[in-house]
């Protein structure tokens, strides 16, 4: 089922961000996932919150987030992503609190979010089709995806 390089990608990623109990480290494999057909990240979230509603996202906890003017998707590149990876930020941008209860409430709804983003990404644009599923692999940390008819 998997046809190209890029949902192979797609996949690890996924399956390591499902299997972190980090979530600034999930998050910032689900944003790499955003990344992968080359698209600008940010533009793809947009386009896709003109098309509300889906099923498939958790719109609602977007409410809990304070987007103030920004978009979706500059939220979540720069008050997520970029804190996140730069811990070091220019004046007047988000940095994080690690010792925050409520930074790391806001980091799990983003990170759930991006998660919605992130599978819905593989299966529009990367058209993985069909059904895969996580099996143990030969090393039983790193489990495997693999054809439902296997």
């Amino acid at each position: 089922m998997i046809a190209t390089e890029e949902q192979r990608i797609a996949l690890a990623l996924f399956r390591e961000a499902l299997s972190s109990n980090k979530v600034m480290l999930s998050f910032l494999q689900y944003w790499q996932i955003l990344e992968i057909a080359g698209d600008d990240p940010c533009r793809w979230v947009d386009d896709l919150c003109c098309r509300l509603p889906r099923p498939d996202v958790p719109w609602r906890d977007i409410d809990q987030l304070s987007l103030g003017s920004r978009s979706l998707g500059e939220y979540l590149y720069e008050d997520c992503r970029n804190a996140i990876a730069h811990i070091k930020r220019w004046p007047g941008r988000a940095t994080l609190k690690f010792d925050l209860a409520m930074e790391s409430r806001r980091l799990a709804i983003s990170t759930r979010l991006v998660e919605s983003l992130a599978r819905l990404y593989i299966l529009e644009r990367l058209k993985l089709r069909g059904k895969m599923r996580l099996i143990p692999g030969n090393d039983p940390v790193f489990p495997v995806f693999v054809d439902e008819e296997y």
